[in-house]
């Protein structure tokens, strides 16, 4: 009767999320449901906790799963918004290094698992300590407000056309936010990662992150993106784009390698200064102006812009010459 009266809600549930109406409410997790199991239709004692119905979901205590291979949270449909409601997922990797330069242990332990899953919203709280990726989305998808820190390879994976936003990844093996194409990745904190602060593939919108003390880049994006009102300190090389990228008012200081890397690009109202490289290390096909570049390479004596064509009104070195 209890597995009867378990999937006939489900059920119901289904139907009235598909219409668009929330009659249950949230469901709650927390570490003794996971452990009782049957919070969905399929979901076994234990982790994962199976989010096998359309919905919203939130926990009410932290979880902690028992090893590097173990994934918290599995989602299997499409249309789950889970509210971490403050609380944290926890694993057992400890990151170390700044950027990490190890993990230990890692495993395929993820914290939110919603890969292919579409229309999955994650917001509000912590993971942290997995031994693979913090939280994995498909497409057209939401990470809101959270912290992904100290996972076993990335903190924050989407999909394409997704959102991440007010979010902080940091102290993770690779990369702090990979996104997939077409993402809008705003307001975000990513540092200390061992590879990427943000990494954002083809046509993304990139604004208003900051992203410090990242091995390599702390912003690499792909073609056809838009690169504005970052910031880019300390990292290996501060902001890199490819082909077709419109970089704009962005600062970035302290690299070790060139501030902004672009090619076949525009490269428009940066602040660059201090770094190991020229300022700008642009190809013969970029365009760029209205920059400042001052005390990158050396000093100002050195160059600081690589290539590229000067459209209008740069400063480089204290001098509005810069080719």
């Amino acid at each position: 009767m209890r597995t009867h009266n378990t999937l006939l809600r489900w059920g119901l549930l289904s139907l009235l999320a598909a219409a668009g109406s929330p009659a249950w409410g949230q469901v709650e997790i927390n570490q003794t449901t996971a452990l009782a199991g049957n919070v969905t239709p399929g979901d076994a004692a234990g982790f994962p906790v199976t989010l096998s119905v359309g919905g919203s979901y939130k926990l009410t205590s932290n979880l902690s799963v028992p090893n590097a291979n173990t994934t918290a949270i599995l989602i299997t449909a499409n249309s789950v918004t889970l509210d971490l409601n403050g609380f944290s997922i926890r694993g057992k990797t400890v990151c170390t290094g700044s950027p990490v330069s190890s993990c230990s242990p890692t495993g395929t332990g993820i914290g939110v698992d919603a890969t292919g899953r579409k229309g999955i919203v994650i917001r509000n709280g912590q993971v942290f300590g997995m031994g693979k990726n913090g939280i994995v989305v498909g497409p057209y998808s939401r990470v809101e407000q959270v912290g992904a820190q100290s996972n076993g390879l990335i903190g924050i994976q989407t999909g394409d056309g997704c959102l991440v936003s007010g979010s902080t990844a940091s102290r993770n093996r690779s990369a702090g936010v990979y996104a997939g194409l077409n993402n809008v990745v705003t307001g975000n904190i990513a540092r200390e990662n061992g590879k990427f602060g943000v990494f954002a593939d083809a046509g993304s919108i990139v604004s208003g992150n900051a992203a410090s003390v990242n091995k390599f880049n702390g912003i690499r994006t792909t073609h056809d993106s838009v690169v504005s009102g970052n910031t880019a300190n300390l990292n290996g090389a501060g902001i890199s784009s490819d082909a077709g990228n419109t970089v704009t008012g962005n600062t970035a200081s302290g690299n070790g390698g060139a501030d902004i890397i672009d090619s076949h690009g525009t490269v428009l109202g940066n602040t660059v200064r201090s770094n190991g490289s020229p300022g700008l290390l642009l190809d013969a096909f970029s365009g760029y102006g209205h920059n400042v570049a001052n005390d990158n390479n050396g000093g100002n004596t050195n160059p600081q812009v690589s290539q590229g064509i000067e459209l209008d009104g740069n400063v480089c070195g204290g001098d509005t010459t810069c080719s």
